[in-house]
């Protein structure tokens, strides 16, 4: 297959900053195919995308998608404002290739309007990572993961963090951008974390959050840029499933990810996943997801029954402390 065929060619994963980052194998295995080819993403700039594609030097651009929210007003406004002007932006770029990992009825109209040569659509569910590289081997890229590629961001590190914060420094991100996936218990295990003589660090975004005493609450504080930096330096990050916790994955941080309705074979990485741990409930007749696109609640998420016993139990086993008691 010629590569002249494929110069300009458009992404679009799903819409939040870890299917983003799922994503990234995929967008190198295109830069490897096509090393000369103009690689841009369609992605929510307001929530980071922007920020988070400058650490991935095998990416050209970001072109922001932006619609803030997916219901039946957002998205009627959402055409009568604000698509037509992204509209014109892309085509401008001229892309005479698309490819939608995450394919829905808005994406398959702009396709249409954007008069796309060639476009290839993920049709499949699974884990988004896969299903983009077979859809990426349509066009010769080659099938097997790559790790993420990306480029730890250079920023003050010590105004966040004073190297005078005792280790471990242990981080933990119990927030999702979707309530019902976020994790309850997590004040528990701050309790529990707090003899270990390390620094808690509290990370994510969370209206109306109050500050915690006794660990360093970065809540509301941090840019995209800065949160990145965080977690690389962290001595482990336990996170429910959300965006850290796959810039922990991308940077290699060791990871307690804490699943609900969504199974981890579905989130963890696929290069490099023994440095990291998937805490999930599988008891029989529990509702979960079998595609990450499925984004309603479930009645039954599951993280009622992981307890913040069980998640300090593999946070003291990551940092080799496995003598200390949960109690």
């Amino acid at each position: 297959m010629s590569t002249s065929q494929h110069e300009r060619i458009l992404i679009m994963p799903a819409a939040g900053l870890g299917d983003l980052i799922m994503a990234a194998p995929v967008i190198r295995a295109l830069r490897q195919r096509f090393p000369r080819a103009c690689l841009v993403v369609l992605a929510h700039r307001a929530r980071g995308a922007a920020e988070l594609a400058a650490c991935m030097p095998y990416l050209d651009e970001v072109v922001d998608f932006p619609l803030r929210r997916y219901s039946w007003p957002a998205v009627i406004r959402f055409f009568l404002g604000d698509y037509w002007p992204m509209l014109l932006k892309l085509r401008r770029k001229r892309f005479d290739t698309g490819i939608i990992l995450a394919p829905n009825p808005i994406r398959s109209i702009l396709v249409k309007m954007l008069g796309l040569k060639s476009c290839l659509t993920a049709r499949e569910k699974g884990h988004p990572t896969k299903v983009g590289l077979r859809l990426a081997a349509q066009l010769g890229c080659s099938p097997e993961p790559l790790d993420f590629g990306l480029i730890v961001p250079d920023v003050p590190l010590q105004t966040i963090l004073p190297e005078s914060l005792p280790h471990p420094w242990i981080g933990l991100h119990p927030f999702s951008a979707m309530s019902w996936r976020g994790w309850k218990d997590f004040e528990q295990l701050i309790t529990k974390l707090q003899k270990l003589k390390g620094t808690v660090i509290l990370l994510g975004k969370e209206a109306g959050h109050n500050r915690i005493e006794g660990v360093c609450d970065l809540v509301n504080r941090l840019s995209v840029r800065q949160l990145t930096a965080v977690i690389k330096n962290l001595d482990v990050l336990a996170s429910c499933d959300s965006g850290p916790m796959h810039i922990g994955f991308a940077v290699g941080t060791a990871t307690v990810a804490i699943f609900g309705p969504v199974p981890p074979h579905l989130r963890m990485p696929l290069t490099n996943a023994d440095r990291h741990c998937a805490v999930y409930h599988s008891r029989a007749g529990k509702t979960e997801h079998t595609g990450v696109k499925e984004r309603c609640p479930l009645k039954d998420t599951g993280f009622d029954d992981i307890s913040a016993d069980r998640v300090y139990r593999e946070i003291v086993r990551i940092l080799g402390l496995g003598g200390i008691s949960s109690s």
